[in-house]
């Protein structure tokens, strides 16, 4: 449980846009646990699909933003040396580059709107049926105690991933350093 909150608090403080996808994927595969945990395999596995199927165009998404971004800078590519330090990542991904990109081509905006709703559990979108299968076998299992960890953790935490990254792309600015 606590790892739903923490790493839905961690994708909000993550400065690249992998690292934010990936932190909510953390958080997403919590609930695939806890769906095994209640012996509610079906909604496990339903679950596990559907992020699969809402996080993929959310990685293309970023992709795209990331190339974008680096075509707007001149079309230099560069592949920055990993040394295993937290704050590490490629300058491309970083979400103070893809300021506004997003607005100037509005299937990637459609792409990464799409997939954070999903991501959110918003009614009607695959994490929504894979979130509420789940909570109802928690429910059922454990009672009322843990729907509420779960629905704040799940929906909030690991919807709040998708956030930051359509934020910046859409609404704010690029910061060119």
């Amino acid at each position: 449980g606590i790892s739903l909150v923490m790493t839905g608090l961690m994708a909000l403080t993550a400065r690249d846009a992998k690292r934010v996808l990936a932190y909510s994927t953390v958080s997403q595969l919590s609930v695939v646990v806890l769906g095994v945990a209640c012996l509610s395999n079906e909604a496990a596995l339903y679950h596990l699909l559907a992020h699969g199927w809402y996080k993929a165009p959310l990685f293309l998404a970023v992709g795209c933003l990331a190339a974008l971004a680096t075509t707007h800078r001149g079309g230099n590519v560069h592949v920055a040396a990993h040394s295993g330090d937290a704050d590490d990542s490629d300058d491309h991904t970083l979400l103070t580059r893809m300021g506004g990109s997003a607005r100037r081509y509005p299937l990637v905006l459609a792409t990464l709107v799409l997939g954070g709703l999903a991501l959110a559990g918003v009614a009607f979108t695959g994490g929504f049926f894979g979130k509420e299968q789940i909570m109802l076998a928690l429910q059922n299992r454990a009672g009322q105690i843990y729907q509420g960890e779960l629905s704040f953790g799940a929906a909030y935490g690991g919807g709040a991933g998708a956030w930051p990254i359509g934020h910046r792309a859409a609404c704010r600015p690029s910061v060119r350093q």
